[in-house]
């Protein structure tokens, strides 16, 4: 094949691939689930939640700085929604915020989130609702919806224990089809 052809297809593979792994030695793969259920907070206490992987708050995600992340969500709630990677450099196609920079992930749905982590720090991940024309990233979040995402710094040393603690509060007279946009009310 002619060398210039070559070199040609070579930069158009790249191009179209979207992103440019150079220094990307591994990948970390993920599946997220959004689903509603049974959450007893505190014995007795038993309220409808809606989790991410059947848990609240969702699995704590851990990674390598430099590492290709793909996450693999599907939705399986009543309304739409999306995942935003709060403090995450990511392409704004990735960002989670519907109506913003992507579409929302209809019930039943699903999307591949896919970026680069860094910076490396502790940060989280989190709904930012369904892009409607009533507000409810609150409401979406106190129903359960964020986890913790951990970027592993390249050089960073281990701990010999390490802890990592979210804390929420919730209301516990929630309504997850509520329609009041009062932020007091959530």
């Amino acid at each position: 094949m002619n060398p210039k052809i070559s070199t040609f297809l070579k930069r158009l593979a790249v191009a179209l691939s979207g992103v440019l792994l150079i220094g990307v030695a591994e990948a970390a793969e993920y599946t997220l689930t959004a689903e509603e259920i049974d959450w007893e907070p505190r014995p007795g206490l038993k309220l409808k939640g809606w989790a991410y992987n059947g848990q609240i708050p969702g699995p704590e995600i851990r990674v390598k700085e430099g590492e290709l992340v793909t996450i693999h969500f599907t939705n399986n709630l009543p309304v739409p929604t999306g995942i935003h990677w709060h403090g995450v450099e990511v392409p704004a196609d990735m960002d989670g915020v519907p109506g913003v920079s992507q579409e929302a992930v209809p019930p039943g749905g699903k999307f591949v989130y896919k970026f680069i982590a860094k910076p490396a720090g502790t940060r989280f991940y989190h709904t930012h609702g369904s892009g409607g024309p009533i507000p409810d990233e609150a409401m979406q979040m106190q129903m359960g919806l964020y986890g913790a995402f951990i970027v592993e710094g390249k050089n960073e040393r281990r701990a010999d224990r390490e802890y990592t603690v979210i804390l929420s509060d919730r209301n516990e007279k929630l309504d997850p089809m509520m329609t009041d946009t009062n932020p007091d009310s959530v």
